[in-house]
């Protein structure tokens, strides 16, 4: 872990459950040894490039930078470090866009002197043949990682990282509640496991072979197991079956434990986490949108959640800068297991009520509001009513909103996105005044007197008006900041799974 190949992030990658997280942890420690110094640890989940050049800026002490290339360069000039930069779960992040420009990123600051990167990701290919992990549109070749034998790369999908012995070591571990003091409840399996190691050892290796590679399915099962009466395999009669061997059973096992009602309001919080975008949801809003999903819960149901025996495996809860507690499903298993049955576009309308509800409480001051609103209003398809909302426009990120734009139907939602998607880069770093102002430039620039208007009339206080504005229409564009001198080449094209690409170079 600690050598890997010069001037290449590690890459730590396998499916789902592979323990991609913990070896990401170990090979902290191991380079945190090796170079002493200060780190960031980033995960990635619904992440944007720009989310991930703020916090690097925060590590490094660097002027912000808006770009890849301008952030790279500043630490050029400004040397220092040693750091350490872990990127967790890549192939959750917002964007195709943004996973890729992300992972350019990762490659770029691994060649600094100053910097060892690492990141674990799924593989995100059509299945383990190399030639889909490995082929030119893959994730892994955008990480450096061109075939198997690649010495940057922990590949937990194959034997060579893998042993049986580390689940079942896992399962037992679990099954007696190692290091739990007291251990709960009295009587439960945990002390005929601990009492008896032959009986702990069959049931670790059937925890094992009925999770296969998978140990989130391994805790999920061997944690309850613990508190339930014991078992032992070599009885007769026993079914294997009563242990979990996926995720979705191993859910569905520990909810069928809670009493009807209870088990109802659990899986209605765990579904509302399920649509959670980027860190997660306060309390509040995760009450809301649990209620906005048709489910009834309260204070005192988070209180039972929360102290439920396989909390650890369920929830993942961590601060916002501000500080306030923000909480989020553990994996991104149990939100694709949670979400595999449901109505997702009919659920995120329901949501975007809850939120457009909270846009007239607050006045779009939350911050989840700003920067995850146009998630779910994509999702529901139900963009245009963002867009018509002239307060909305001048509160959201636009990081967040510009990948978003191509959803609007409507003509004046057209309009808006057009409007929107040309001012986008003179709008990151004002205030909502200050991007009054441009919005209502461009707006007049393009000829949309209405939309010019409702602007102007969201934010009187701006600090300059455009009475009037007049020239020729222009195409639909976006500007794409980020060279430092005068651009001297453009081409277009597109990659192999026809996404389609500008290339532009400059000195």
């Amino acid at each position: 872990l600690t050598t890997g190949s010069p001037g290449r992030p590690l890459v730590v990658t396998g499916q789902p459950g592979a323990g991609k997280s913990a070896v990401l942890a170990r090979a902290a420690l191991a380079l945190q040894t090796e170079h002493p110094g200060r780190g960031l640890a980033f995960h990635a989940r619904a992440a944007t490039i720009t989310d991930l050049l703020t916090a690097l800026a925060d590590l490094t002490g660097v002027n912000y930078c808006d770009s890849a290339a301008g952030l790279i360069g500043a630490l050029r000039d400004h040397g220092g470090g040693p750091w350490l930069v872990m990127v967790d779960a890549l192939d959750e992040v917002a964007t195709t866009a943004d996973r890729r420009q992300i992972a350019e990123l990762l490659m770029n600051l691994a060649a600094l002197p100053g910097l060892r990167v690492a990141v674990a990701t799924r593989p995100l290919a059509a299945g383990l043949d190399d030639r889909y992990r490995y082929g030119p549109e893959a994730l892994l070749p955008a990480l450096g990682v061109t075939s198997p034998g690649s010495a940057s790369l922990v590949d937990l999908d194959t034997d060579h990282y893998f042993g049986p012995a580390g689940v079942r070591d896992y399962a037992a571990a679990l099954l007696t509640q190692l290091g739990a003091d007291p251990a709960s409840p009295p009587g439960g399996g945990w002390s005929r496991y601990r009492a008896d190691s032959q009986v702990r050892d069959r049931v670790a290796a059937l925890v094992a072979d009925r999770a296969g590679r998978n140990y989130l399915v391994a805790a999920l099962a061997a944690d309850q197991l613990s508190r339930d009466a014991a078992m032992d395999p070599a009885a007769p009669g026993f079914d294997p079956r009563v242990i979990p061997a996926t995720v979705g059973e191993a859910l569905d096992k520990y909810l069928d434990r809670l009493a009807p009602r209870q088990r109802v309001r659990v899986r209605g919080l765990l579904t509302a986490l399920a649509y959670a975008r980027s860190a997660g949801l306060d309390d509040r809003m995760w009450l809301a949108f649990a209620t906005g999903l048709g489910y009834h819960a309260g204070v005192e149901d988070l209180d039972e959640l929360r102290d439920s025996t396989a909390v650890d495996y369920l929830l993942q809860t961590t601060r916002t800068a501000d500080r306030r507690p923000v909480t989020r499903l553990f994996h991104q298993a149990l939100t694709d297991e949670l979400l595999y049955r449901r109505d997702r576009p009919g659920d995120e309308s329901l949501l975007l009520d809850v939120l457009l509800a909270e846009a007239t409480r607050t006045g779009w001051a939350t911050a989840y509001l700003r920067q995850h609103a146009a998630d779910h209003a994509a999702a529901a398809d139900r963009l245009d009513q963002l867009l018509d909302d002239p307060h909305y426009l001048l509160a959201a990120e636009p990081a967040r909103l510009v990948p978003h734009l191509g959803s609007a139907h409507s003509t004046t939602g057209r309009a808006a996105a057009i409007m929107y998607r040309q001012a986008a880069h003179d709008l990151t770093d004002l205030d909502p005044a200050g991007r009054a102002s441009q919005l209502e430039l461009y707006a007049r620039r393009l000829g949309h007197r209405t939309l010019a208007n409702r602007i102007a009339d969201a934010a009187p206080n701006r600090p300059w008006h455009t009475r009037w504005s007049q020239g020729r229409g222009v195409a639909d564009h976006q500007t794409l900041t980020g060279h430092t001198s005068s651009v001297t080449g453009v081409a277009v094209g597109a990659l192999p799974d026809g996404t389609p690409v500008a290339v532009s170079g400059s000195y």
